[in-house]
């Protein structure tokens, strides 16, 4: 017996091509409700081939905003019988061209004599009923094309297995998604038990991404059950893995409750690990164990944390790489440290700090921990550091410390930092340092809701920390090192953001972007996980891209050079490269711009976290001295400028748009054609 599903298809493709067919010569609007990509394709395939319809496809670009933009299609040379009209559901700013068209309608009419068939999701054609009413009022009933039930089973199957995969990528979209989850609840039975499973996974990973707690455990514990009853080792592990990533994240936002959260994080990662050794896949446990380190370390449980590093140290001679070598090294410092074992502390410091500078392109937040556990280790208290060379020595390495890490990705181990080196100037009788030092600690604390009680009141934390070693691994564990950020982009719909952005470099006229939002929405993950990756791979304007991010902005002179000499190498682009090695100025970082514009290359400057120039430079001279060095960038062929900032801080910009000439961008820095929400 046929599936009903097919049968209605059939019916659809037949009285889409009569409609096209009788409406040839004058105009008439239709809509096709289908709300899965593969199918449109293979529906337009059918309706070229099986039905002989002639007609022209019209891709939307995402910025699409006017009718102009539509009624700019030119058919006059080659008047087709009908013109398909796609990608409306990527449309940034959907609404607004909705209501620009709805007041425009006679023009669409006038332009267009021949039939007009407009592509929507369901989604898209609630937005279209409820913002284009009059348009809407000439459309008659929507012609559906459903997924068939075998289809549906086929393609839910096969995104469940690359999201287990290590080395692919989702690719739904987030109107894709929701289609999925209607088509299921509105028909019974179409996933077999293993599908079920692996859809509740999915489910639980895009929970996550919303923040919808409850919901992301609830979604791994249906999958978690299932894949314990069958005995399924390794995909009990990946959930395992995710659910741990759950609470030690609540754990960074509740203060409160934060041991608790730790300790349930702990808790999935021991059985993690557990079920990979039983397993028998040895790589896998050498791969996540270095993250229950990090929980252990924050649990303060130094003596599992020393059994583990051991055992951990163990397994990465055979199966992991330097940087989780470097790690465990940490690991048994801080132990030996808090066993008060000085000279054992600072060999394993800088052993682990030795292995680490080997490493390229490594990450500077565990660099400045090495550096601040090796300060530690030259005397837990003051007086054992009375010898003033070792105190010179100490406040060399903390001074190192304070530069690498940043506060927004651990803001304890900042303040630990700042703590340390106040309290060695204040000792070597540098007040004003150590006073400077105390009031840069407090509005740390301050910003991040670290500071307990002002008065009667509980102070609210107005940052976010925005990553962590254990966020980051673990969710770098579910689709392996490189892909993981970059899937959940995917999945969770913020492909859509990072397609804009790419969108937006590829055009000559927009120089600059400005990313804005409310704090913790994901700005640096769609920078990091998303833009990065996807600009190593396009070609915007026919030219390689050398993205070059910069986060840390004490030094941010330096900073730049040393991404862009690391990009450039890392592009296998060494030849463009005429950078000194230390300490460039600005003119010779603009004469290496420059350069790059000769040589075929596109310079992506990525300033992410942009809130942080301010508060590292406080004083307006020092901020004047980079804003004109924006200035000199923008002006500069093939040099765009990316700015990631919150919200709250987007007046800030103004000072840059009051005192340079930015007349590339008429001196409007919050353009909304600059500003990307």
């Amino acid at each position: 017996m046929k599936e009903i599903a097919r049968e209605e298809n059939e019916r659809s493709l037949n009285t889409l091509a009569r409609t096209m067919r009788l409406g040839k010569g004058r105009f008439s609007l239709h809509f096709v409700r289908c709300n899965y990509i593969h199918l449109q394709a293979r529906f337009l395939k059918e309706l070229k081939e099986d039905h002989q319809a002639q007609f022209d496809k019209l891709f939307l670009p995402q910025l699409t905003q006017t009718i102009r933009e539509i009624v700019a299609y030119d058919y006059r040379h080659n008047e087709p019988e009908s013109l398909m009209i796609l990608g409306l559901e990527s449309v940034k700013d959907l609404d607004k061209l909705l209501v620009n068209v709805n007041q425009m309608r006679d023009k669409v009419k006038a332009n267009f004599p021949f039939p007009l068939i407009v592509w929507v999701t369901d989604k898209v054609l609630k937005k279209f009923c409820r913002l284009a009413p009059d348009l809407n009022s000439w459309v008659g009933a929507p012609i559906h094309l459903l997924m068939p039930d075998e289809e549906l089973r086929e393609f839910v199957g096969l995104q469940v297995g690359k999201a287990f995969s290590a080395d692919s990528t989702f690719s739904l979209n987030d109107y894709e998604l929701q289609a999925i989850q209607t088509d299921l609840k509105g028909r019974s039975r179409v996933l077999n038990p293993t599908q079920e499973a692996g859809w509740e996974f999915i489910l639980g990973s895009l929970a996550i991404n919303n923040e919808q707690i409850n919901e992301a455990v609830g979604h791994y514990n249906k999958s978690l059950t299932f894949w314990r009853d069958n005995n399924n080792l390794e995909r009990q592990g990946t959930v395992l893995l995710n659910m741990a990533f759950i609470f030690y994240s609540e754990g960074e936002k509740q203060q409160e409750q934060r041991r608790h959260y730790w300790q349930q994080a702990s808790h999935y990662l021991q059985q993690c690990l557990d079920i990979f050794e039983k397993a028998e896949l040895p790589s896998l446990v050498a791969e996540h164990i270095s993250q229950l380190g990090e929980v252990l370390r924050r649990l303060k449980a130094w003596e599992q944390l020393q059994n583990l590093a051991q055992k951990a140290l163990t397994l990465h001679q055979d199966y992991g790489e330097k940087e989780q070598i470097a790690q465990d090294y940490g690991f048994l410092a801080e132990v030996a440290l808090e066993q008060f074992h000085w000279d054992e502390a600072n060999q394993l410091a800088k052993q682990a700090l030795d292995i680490f500078n080997k490493i390229p392109q490594s990450e500077p937040q565990a660099k400045g921990l090495y550096h601040f556990l090796l300060a530690r280790s030259l005397g837990q208290t003051v007086p054992a550091m009375q010898q003033m060379s070792k105190m010179t020595t100490a406040i060399a390495h903390l001074e190192i410390a304070g530069d690498e890490c940043s506060p927004s990705y651990d803001p304890q181990l900042y303040i630990s930092i700042l703590d340390e080196l106040g309290t060695l100037y204040f000792y070597q009788g540098k007040y004003l340092r150590a006073f400077k030092i105390k009031q840069a600690r407090r509005e740390i604390q301050t910003q991040y809701g670290l500071r307990a009680f002002i008065g009667a009141g509980k102070l609210q934390a107005q940052r976010q920390v925005i990553a962590s070693s254990v966020k980051t691994k673990v969710l770098q564990s579910q689709q392996g090192k490189n892909d993981q950020v970059e899937d959940i982009v995917a999945v969770s719909g913020r492909q859509q953001d990072v397609n804009r952005l790419l969108e937006r470099i590829t055009l000559p006229a927009r120089k600059l972007t400005v990313i804005y939002g409310q704090s913790g929405v994901g700005k640096s993950s769609i920078v990091e996980a998303g833009l990065l990756p996807a600009l190593k791979k396009a070609h915007p304007e026919g030219r390689e891209a050398i993205p070059v991010l910069l986060r840390v902005y004490s030094d941010w002179l330096g900073s730049i050079s040393n991404s862009l000499m690391e990009t450039t190498f890392k592009q296998e682009s060494p030849q463009h490269l005429t950078l000194p090695p230390n300490n460039p100025s600005i003119q010779q970082i603009l004469d290496q711009l420059e350069k790059n514009s000769q040589s075929n290359l596109l310079t992506v400057l990525i300033l992410d976290q942009f809130e942080e120039f301010f508060f590292t430079h406080k004083e307006r001279k020092n901020r004047q001295f980079f804003y004109e060095f924006f200035r000199q960038c923008l002006a500069i062929p093939y040099v765009k400028v990316i700015i990631s900032i919150r919200e709250d801080y987007l007046h800030y910009l103004l000072e840059c748009s009051r005192t340079a000439q930015l007349d590339i961008i008429d001196n409007n820095i919050l353009d909304k054609d600059i500003l990307y929400y």
